[in-house]
């Protein structure tokens, strides 16, 4: 089954427009490679709410991705990645400071794991960071149809399938695991 989606996704591929060089193509979308900085080797920008994600895009020409292309781009991946390690207590009143960051830190650098990258090269979908996009489930049929945006892809500590969500958080919502990457 996984041969024959990846076969379906290879001529998606096909039929897409040419990406800038940071960006691989996910069926008929660009995606940016890494997690946002969308820097080889760079940390993840982390403690990033939805709203925070949309307006980075933009400044960069590109938009928060939907759950729909984020999903694209995931079932394509191989493995998952750095999602092993274990929950760590946090302090409620230092979560948002550089040092309780600091020390709850426990992702990798963007591309650290070869294995962990669809065929086309974009990279930690499966782990690392938890990333917003918008969500397509949004809407006046959910419960949630004032939170138009989800997390996807599990994080260090929670692996997820690629059509899991996590939307118990408003757009507002930052934590120290939470990221992005940007589409176009």
């Amino acid at each position: 089954m996984h041969q024959l989606l990846l076969l379906f996704v290879w001529l998606l591929d096909l039929l897409a427009p040419s990406c800038p060089p940071d960006m691989a193509v996910a069926g008929l979308t660009c995606v940016d490679r890494y997690e946002a900085p969308n820097i080889e080797g760079a940390n993840p920008l982390v403690m990033q709410s939805a709203e925070d994600a949309v307006a980075w895009c933009e400044a960069k020409g590109k938009r928060l991705c939907t759950e729909t292309e984020w999903e694209w781009a995931c079932y394509a991946a191989y493995e998952p990645c750095n999602n092993d390690k274990r929950w760590m207590e946090w302090d409620r009143k230092t979560v948002d400071s550089a040092s309780e960051i600091k020390r709850l830190w426990q992702g990798s650098a963007s591309g650290d794991y070869p294995e962990c990258r669809t065929p086309s090269g974009i990279y930690d979908l499966r782990g690392n960071v938890e990333e917003w996009v918008i969500s397509k489930k949004a809407g006046p049929h959910t419960k949630r149809r004032d939170w138009p945006f989800t997390l996807k892809g599990g994080w260090w500590a929670k692996i997820t399938p690629c059509h899991k969500t996590n939307d118990a958080h408003e757009s507002t919502f930052r934590f120290y695991q939470t990221g992005f990457r940007c589409c176009l």
